[in-house]
């Protein structure tokens, strides 16, 4: 079974370099920090999957999509946004836009990027055949140590994420007692 290559597109150099190096893990990664350069590329990656910041700039994931999508041959590809925009609305406009998934930035648990990849591959009979060696890895994009510090870094951050996540809703909570407890006081 050949590997599944994904298009990953993310205009952050550490996200891009992070996620390349995760994602590799599983998947044959091209990455990219815009879209005109995946847009250039992408005949010669034959991608199974695209994975896109939505928060780019100039062209944001959205603009890169429908582009994607308006090659020939590519018009059903499967398409994952990252995206900090987290809200249940915005979660629903990515999805009827055009993406099959959703993950929320930053990426807490690299097991979720995994699991929303995993059905959008599930669809397709078989990952595209692989492109030349010549075309692997990605350009710009070859951690010295194979990428084992980065893959500490973001452990590291997505625990320091957790914890500071936790300690925020801890104040939340604590703030709303004490509103509950100014009210119940005033009356």
């Amino acid at each position: 079974m050949k590997t599944a290559r994904l298009l990953l597109v993310d205009d952050n150099p550490d996200d891009l370099e992070i996620l390349t190096v995760i994602l590799g893990e599983k998947y044959r990664v091209l990455g990219y920090r815009c879209a005109p350069e995946a847009l250039t590329a992408l005949a010669a990656a034959k991608p199974d999957v695209v994975v896109l910041d939505i928060g780019m700039s100039p062209v944001d994931g959205l603009q890169c999509l429908t582009a994607i999508r308006a090659r020939p041959g590519y018009d059903r590809i499967p398409a994952l946004a990252l995206t900090a925009y987290a809200r249940d609305v915005e979660r629903e406009a990515f999805l009827a836009a055009g993406f099959q998934a959703v993950v929320t930035k930053p990426v807490l648990d690299h097991r979720e990027l995994f699991a929303a990849i995993t059905p959008l591959l599930t669809s397709l009979a078989e990952p595209s055949p692989d492109p030349p060696a010549g075309d692997w890895p990605a350009p710009g994009v070859s951690p010295p140590d194979g990428g084992k510090a980065l893959i500490a870094r973001s452990r590291s951050l997505s625990k320091a994420s957790a914890e500071l996540i936790a300690e925020t809703r801890a104040i939340i909570e604590r703030s709303v007692r004490l509103v509950a407890s100014v009210k119940a006081q005033a009356r």
